[in-house]
């Protein structure tokens, strides 16, 4: 069920299901409790389904603790993700990652809700991204969530180039919890 200290590495992983049927459709998917995984250098081309990201991390602690063992996605190359580009909820460093042409939104940041062991977001880092274009009308290069509880996400050197139609380059609510600096938004 969880995958500890692992290296996914050097892949190319394309044309997966666009249909979701029984969890298919990711690219790359590291479940809830796995902890201090490498996700790099790897390109991932027409993957994920109508509600799936081409590479999604949930979170890394079981108890809700603070946990320093982060997932961690660095240098990979996603395009053509027919929905999210990458999705997070809590424990990992997301950084130097290019995102082109994503269906819906290039980086998501939203919370798990786990029923049992509660609601995880947070302990977030995302920088040195750079996200290209999204296909969809509405679509975002990069969503933060509201959620009551949530820490430490910090936004920084990003390059999100988002335009046309009602496409916004950032979502998020006021008030997020944690600091944004020196981003490059167009859209």
């Amino acid at each position: 069920r969880y995958a500890h200290y692992s290296r996914i590495a050097a892949n190319y992983i394309h044309d997966c299901p666009p249909v979701d049927l029984d969890g298919t459709g990711y690219g790359i998917q590291v479940k809830g409790g796995s902890r201090g995984n490498v996700i790099e250098d790897n390109v991932l081309v027409n993957t994920a389904g109508g509600t799936r990201a081409a590479i999604a991390v949930y979170h890394a602690s079981t108890n809700l603790a603070t946990t320093v063992d982060r997932n961690v996605l660095r240098r990979n190359f996603i395009r053509a993700s027919r929905n999210e580009g990458i999705y997070a909820a809590e424990g990992a460093t997301i950084e130097n990652n290019l995102l082109y042409d994503c269906g819906t939104i290039g980086i998501s940041l939203s919370p798990r809700n786990t029923g049992g062991w509660g609601v995880f977001y947070g302990q977030l880092t995302v920088r040195n991204n750079t996200v290209y274009r999204v296909t969809d009308n509405a679509g975002i290069g990069l969503f933060l969530s509201g959620a009551a509880g949530a820490s430490s996400i910090v936004l920084s050197n990003n390059l999100l180039l988002v335009s046309g139609g009602s496409r916004l380059a950032v979502q998020g609510p006021g008030g997020f919890p944690g600091a944004a600096a020196q981003n490059l938004c167009w859209g």
